[in-house]
């Protein structure tokens, strides 16, 4: 084989696993940008999906007016999907904190504790959705709208905190 044949043949070697990533990466971008733009009919096939690089649940955003009284149970199902990945990082980011020091462990406990309790009383909406009615309906995603977001105010807050606090 030829220097430069080898000098090609290695380069691919190298640079095929990174192109790799680069085109799944530009796929998740193209569904992430696909799924954005649906509309509330689709919520009666889809699911709610993540596509943030970090892997948060932050990215997902649960476009809780647009299911209709009919949808409930695909509402229902989303957001069962939404919490678990909310949950999933709580424990990601519970991990993390169990690696710091003791006063910074002193420090993030009533945060996460906080966090705890704000998973705990969505779930607790999200179980109230079944028995909605549809004179209930509006005031229930609305709830459950409320609660998203005080959550997600106190995952972005404790993970400011710990950028903060934690080295990487």
């Amino acid at each position: 084989m030829s220097a430069k044949r080898q000098n090609a043949s290695h380069l691919t070697h190298l640079i095929a696993p990174k192109l790799g990533a680069v085109v799944v990466g530009f796929a998740s971008m193209a569904l992430l940008a696909t799924s954005c733009t649906s509309t509330s009919e689709d919520h009666d096939t889809t699911t709610a999906q993540s596509g943030s690089s970090k892997g948060s649940a932050d990215a997902i955003v649960p476009e809780a007016k647009s299911y209709t009284y009919e949808q409930k149970d695909a509402f229902t199902n989303d957001m069962r999907v939404l919490l678990d990945k909310m949950k999933l990082e709580y424990d990601q980011l519970s991990a993390r904190i169990d690696k710091a020091s003791d006063a910074a462990k002193a420090e993030a406990k009533p945060k996460l504790q906080a966090l705890q309790d704000q998973i705990t009383n969505l779930k607790l909406q999200l179980d109230k959705v079944p028995s909605a009615t549809q004179a209930t309906w509006e005031e229930t995603k609305t709830g459950f709208d409320k609660g998203f977001n005080d959550l997600k105010a106190g995952f972005n807050s404790s993970r400011q905190w710990v950028a903060d606090k934690l080295a990487p």
